[in-house]
């Protein structure tokens, strides 16, 4: 297995962090879940595609394993910025799946959590962010700050872009009144 951890740009609200996974075994087994589980909300939401349940994954064992890793990962590159960092622990609000197809968008919107990841199984479409865009790959993890405005543009050939997307926050944040206006 290969991860890396690399932050990559920094945006007024938080900083944006890129997470490679190169577990092929891992990835097939959480993109075959999706492919059995879209339906639940498919065009209901501002993902105009298919789309699992908002809380598919939470239980799902693979799923628990890949944010451990990430979460570790998360921990060591916290300890090397700064000494005697306490161990990291993350609150998932909801995880899901979608699948984007020809003439699928998803449109303009924010998480109202601390930070949204989402993992990439393929190098379709990138992720376009206010503080500007990211090109996706296979086993990408790219995490951003939930009140950052961000979406998918229109897939224009003729392909299914998949995404493992989680709400989350770390474990000691107090969310208060003032949260909305950060």
């Amino acid at each position: 297995m290969y991860f890396k951890l690399e932050v990559k740009k920094f945006w007024d609200k938080g900083i944006f962090t890129e997470f490679l996974c190169e577990d092929e075994a891992l990835l097939k087994r959480l993109e075959n879940k999706i492919d059995q589980k879209v339906g639940p909300l498919n065009n209901k939401t501002n993902v105009r595609g298919k789309m699992t349940d908002w809380k598919c994954f939470i239980k799902d064992e693979d799923f628990k394993n890949f944010v451990q890793i990430f979460i570790r990962h998360m921990h060591n590159a916290s300890f090397d910025i700064v000494n005697n960092v306490p161990p990291l622990e993350i609150i998932i609000k909801d995880a899901w799946g979608s699948i984007l197809n020809k003439g699928d968008e998803v449109w303009q919107h924010i998480h109202n959590d601390q930070y949204a990841s989402v993992l990439y199984f393929d190098d379709y479409a990138p992720l376009q962010t206010s503080a500007g865009q990211f090109d996706t790959k296979r086993g990408l993890l790219i995490t951003i700050p939930g009140k950052c405005p961000h979406w998918v543009d229109e897939i224009k050939e003729d392909f299914s872009r998949k995404t493992l997307v989680f709400n989350w926050q770390f474990k000691d944040f107090v969310l208060n009144k003032n949260y909305a206006d950060i």
